[in-house]
This record gives structure tokens, sequence and C-alpha cells, in this order.
């Protein structure tokens, strides 16, 4: 889904709503996700945490959740759209519409449906914990409308002490060590991103927005890499209908690619953007030409021949990253790329 970074909530407008008063801490919860892959399956199981009733712990997150969003509410953050490869000289925030996030759906669908609660029997059996979500409900009385702030935090392995370690906790009051008989889990006071699932009208359509703060582990939280490779494979054949590949070398692009990350995700926002079809033979021969590329190479029937040496440039080259200034002459290989 296609979002409009000038209309999106910035930081300043999320942060005003993590300081309402009126923010009910009971609305507050804590998730940790399990996950489990099979071959190619990946599944998520999301076990939901109690809390004692002084609401210490709500209290905790919601500070750390606070701190996050503030510290971005200056000027100088820019919100550009997510883009796998971009590396950026300034503050930026990339977003992205949470429909495009793999298992995000479920993810959500889970956390917000019935989920099991966190016991010492569930401990015992739980195979690894993937990462944590740290839910924050609002609801607008006056305007009749209810907003979910979701804080994602990729957290592998999982901090826990458990049962059968020696677990000591320093007593400031007394200066010394006392032995804790139950397990602790330590969680960190950063978040990899946020989530806004909302509207701020009763009139406007729901808003699903992802902001990132650390994209490798919104990536690695998400699974993107494994969803990069399906979005490969699903569309990966609009390159042959586009007539600058074969279907052989096509599968050696796509062989190829699937060994870096970086290049599976390029690839993928290459076929997810569409941004092969302003490519033709000609076009990619005048570019060789240009930025001396000499490693394409085409058939006698014009289409790409690929192989080690030269796939990781095709890629670039669907991609539009090289690019000449019009002022100076002067010819660029780039990897961030904000239209203006």
């Amino acid at each position: 889904m296609e979002i409009n970074v000038a209309t999106i909530l910035k930081m300043p407008d999320i942060y005003k709503m993590l300081k309402d008063e009126n923010l009910n801490l009971g609305n507050i919860t804590l998730n940790f996700v399990e996950r489990t892959k099979k071959k190619e399956l990946i599944t998520h199981k999301i076990w939901r945490t109690e809390f004692n009733s002084n609401h210490a712990i709500e209290q905790e997150l919601l500070k750390i959740a606070q701190l996050e969003v503030g510290i971005r509410c200056g000027d100088e953050y820019f919100y550009p759209k997510y883009s796998p490869m971009a590396k950026y000289d300034k503050k930026v925030i990339e977003v992205m519409s949470a429909e495009d996030i793999p298992h995000f759906e479920d993810i959500y669908d889970k956390t917000y449906g019935d989920p099991e609660f966190l016991n010492s029997n569930a401990l015992k059996n739980i195979k690894k914990i993937w990462g944590y979500i740290v839910t924050i409900d609002i609801f607008d009385n006056k305007k009749e409308i209810s907003k979910n702030l979701i804080f994602i935090k990729k957290h592998s392995p999982l901090k826990l002490l458990g049962k059968g370690t020696l677990n000591m906790v320093f007593n400031r009051n007394n200066g010394k060590f006392d032995k804790i008989e139950d397990s602790i889990f330590a969680l960190e006071d950063k978040f990899d991103g946020m989530i806004y699932k909302g509207k701020e009208m009763a009139s406007e359509d729901i808003s699903e927005i992802m902001y990132v703060f650390n994209k490798n582990g919104i990536e690695l939280f998400f699974d993107f890499h494994e969803g990069y490779k399906k979005e490969i494979d699903d569309k990966k054949d609009k390159l042959v209908e586009q007539k600058i590949i074969d279907k052989d070398n096509l599968e050696v692009l796509v062989s190829l690619s699937k060994r870096n990350k970086d290049l599976t995700k390029k690839f993928a926002t290459v076929l997810n953007t569409k941004s092969y079809k302003t490519w033709d033979h000609n076009s990619i021969s005048d570019t060789k030409s240009e930025f001396k590329l000499d490693e394409i190479e085409f058939d006698e029937n014009d289409n790409l021949i690929i192989n080690s040496k030269n796939y990781a440039t095709v890629i670039k080259i669907l991609d539009d990253d090289y690019l000449e200034s019009k002022h100076s002459g002067n010819k660029y290989e780039t990897h961030s790329k904000v239209r203006v």
C-alpha cells in the first residue's frame, strides 16, 4: 500500500499521545514472540505476560516508549519511505505501510486475539523467544476513536536468567547480594520500531504505519529476508515479460541474488516498485557504455547474460543506481535516492 509521507503522523504527534495524562496504564501489555521455522514455513506464537497490580512495569515500559519517541521529535528528522539499501547522512525515521511487512498481520491478530499467558510451565517448553512487543492502546472518548501503538524489539537470544543458575541481585539498602529463586527477564531500554494503527478522526480510514528506529532489528524480527525471497519468486517472471532477460538467465540471477541479503532486498525492491519497466536493451546498453560497465553482456537476442561477476551490477542498473549530475557531469553509483 502506498503511503503519503507528507500526511502521516510525525514523532511529536505520537509523543503527545504517550504523554497524555489520561493514558490508562491498564492498556499497556508486554507480549513475547516465539518463532518457529520448519523448512520455508515460519510461524509465530504470542505469549502475554501478567503484571502485579501496582503498574510499576507498565510505567517503565511507557517511560521507555516516551524516551524512544521523544528523542526523535526534532525538526531535523526526515521521514523517507523505507528502502532496503538506503543509507543516509541525515537523521531519518524510515516509514512504510504495515501491510507491506512480512508476518505483521498474523502477529497483530495473535497479539490482539486471545494469546496464552506466559507461566513457568510454558517457559520450559518455549524453544526460542524471538523478541517482544509492547502494546499501548489509546481510547479517545470525545472523538470515539481508538489507536494502537505497537513497539517492537528483536531480542535474541532472550535475556532470561532461569532456575538452576545462580542469580543474584544487589540490595542497595544493606549493600549485600540476595539470591533470586525465580526466573528473570531482562528487557532492554530501546525499541527497534513502532507501528501506529488507528485514525485521528472518526471519518478517516485506519492507517497502519511502521516507523523504523533500527532497520536491522526490524528486518530480523519480521524476517524481511524470507519475505524478499518470496517476493522475488512471485514476481520474477515480469523481467522475462519485459524482454530484457530469458528464463534461464533469470534463474541464474535469482539464485545468485539470494546468496546476498542486501542484493536479495534490492532485487525484491526492483520487482515490487516495478522500476524494471523503465529499462530495455537499448537503455541498459547505453548505461553500460556511459558508466563503463564492461561486465554487462547480451546474447544474440539482446537478452542479458547473467554470471557471478555481473549479477549485482544488473540489479543496480534495474534499480536506477547509476546516475549523472546535470550540474557537474559527474557519474555516480548511488544507494540512497530520495525524490525531490
